[in-house]
């Protein structure tokens, strides 16, 4: 089942729904990257995310307090490159449940959260980019050229389901020069909607 879609009207992204997808880019996140922004001789291609703060996004957990990441693509240019690991940044109350990679048709600026996981079956969005199903595991995973565009997807839960937890990027650890993608979230526990006031409080952990 295909659940990466590209939502092209602001209207369409359902924060209370069982999925959603959160665009980068200006529309959604203030976030400027663009597929130009690869960083020169960097062999782990797609968007060089800078060190610029973007906003937090507020976003609610499923009932097991999960969601999956979706902080950025890679490809690997000119040589194989092997994937290390995550690690999460400037995180609280969240853990790594699982780390994959998966093939991406989409624009490589493109970022997202998936807000249940797994990703519920009857999705259905529209303009597929990934297949869920076709996902691979990130860590040890060795991409090639020829693999093209891949997703990196993060499995988090909330480590305490009745408290929230954030985070401000995912850093990518690999054999070529890693990377850090920008993307500052907070997770709001299951029922919980996110407010005025949660958007306010995320001025104390964002640098």
């Amino acid at each position: 089942m295909s659940v990466l879609a590209t939502l092209t009207r602001m209207d369409r992204v359902r924060t209370t729904g069982v999925v959603a997808l959160l665009v980068a880019g200006a529309l959604l996140a203030g976030c400027n990257a663009s597929p130009d922004d690869a960083a020169a001789g960097d062999r782990t291609g797609g968007p060089a995310p800078t060190a610029a703060a973007d906003p937090a996004r507020c976003v609610v957990s499923d009932p097991e307090g999960e969601l999956i990441l979706h902080p950025g693509s890679l490809a690997a240019q000119g040589a194989d490159v092997t994937l290390e690991g995550v690690e999460l940044r400037d995180a609280e109350n969240l853990d790594v449940v699982e780390t994959d990679t998966v093939a991406f048709s989409g624009n490589p600026s493109i970022r997202g959260i998936i807000l249940d996981y797994p990703p519920m079956k009857n999705a259905g969005l529209a303009d597929s980019l990934a297949d869920w199903d076709e996902r691979r595991p990130l860590v040890g995973r060795t991409l090639s050229p020829a693999d093209g565009l891949q997703a990196v997807l993060v499995v988090v839960r909330l480590t305490d389901p009745s408290a929230p937890g954030h985070l401000t990027g995912v850093a990518l650890e690999a054999t070529a020069e890693g990377r850090t993608y920008p993307q500052p979230v907070l997770v709001k526990p299951h029922g919980e909607p996110c407010t005025v006031d949660d958007i306010a409080s995320t001025r104390s952990w964002l640098r």
